[in-house]
């Protein structure tokens, strides 16, 4: 331990002449002595000869051989040693505790059993995206094309095993006393117009509609429709 070096003393009031003490000029060191009964004393010689009664500081004794105060006692060598007093250390009260309550018993479970393994699904391939399909504008209704009329081909003769029916024009409502003084108003009759090979007339009760027989083609009055013209052989 480093010894404490006393930078401030205490002098007492009475001041005695000691023949060790011998007078010195100003600027020399002071000569420090021991102090007969007590350790925690000491004398420090003055200018004129005299002992001055100095005190150590607290917890210190005067060591002859370093002529300071230091922390160790065991320097001391003549005197009474004075008590070294401790300090006391404050009563703290204890709070009292309480006591901790008792935990619950936490009755065994099951086992964790681990976890069946998944299956292992192959890598798929990456989905792409779907491309963007065009904006298609909106478009004019489709109108129906009008029927055309159907020019029949004169086939040959050696072909031909039956009657060709072709479209026939749109009825028109015409003055035959043929529908009208027939007997049989029940019924529908078609007979060959009068003075034209291309039409006929459809007799409805006592009415009479006038047809036009399809192009390239003559009332048949054999056969009751339209036929080509080299097999109907209308002579009106």
């Amino acid at each position: 331990m480093l010894p404490y070096l006393l930078l401030v003393l205490l002098a007492s009031t009475a001041a005695e002449r000691d023949p060790r003490c011998a007078r010195y000029t100003r600027g020399a060191q002071a000569r420090t002595l021991p102090h007969d009964t007590d350790c925690t004393k000491f004398y420090m010689c003055d200018i004129q000869g005299n002992a001055l009664e100095m005190k150590c500081p607290k917890n210190t004794f005067f060591s002859v051989d370093s002529g300071i105060c230091t922390f160790d006692d065991s320097a001391c060598s003549g005197g009474e040693r004075a008590p070294v007093v401790k300090p006391m250390l404050p009563i703290i009260n204890k709070v009292p505790t309480r006591p901790k309550p008792d935990h619950p018993v936490i009755p065994p479970q099951a086992p964790i059993l681990p976890m069946p393994g998944l299956p292992v699904l192959p890598p798929q391939a990456p989905i792409l995206p779907t491309p963007e399909l065009p904006v298609i504008p909106p478009q004019a209704p489709i109108l129906p094309m009008p029927e055309l009329p159907v020019i029949p081909t004169d086939p040959p003769k050696d072909t031909i095993s039956g009657p060709i029916f072709m479209p026939y024009s749109a009825p028109r409502l015409v003055q035959d006393s043929r529908c009208s003084d027939r007997s049989a108003l029940n019924s529908s009759i078609m007979l060959p117009a009068v003075g034209d090979c291309t039409k006929f007339v459809v007799c409805v009760g006592s009415m009479a509609y006038e047809k036009q027989c399809p192009v390239g083609q003559h009332w048949s009055t054999e056969r009751n429709y339209c036929d080509f013209i080299d097999r109907a052989k209308c002579l009106a």
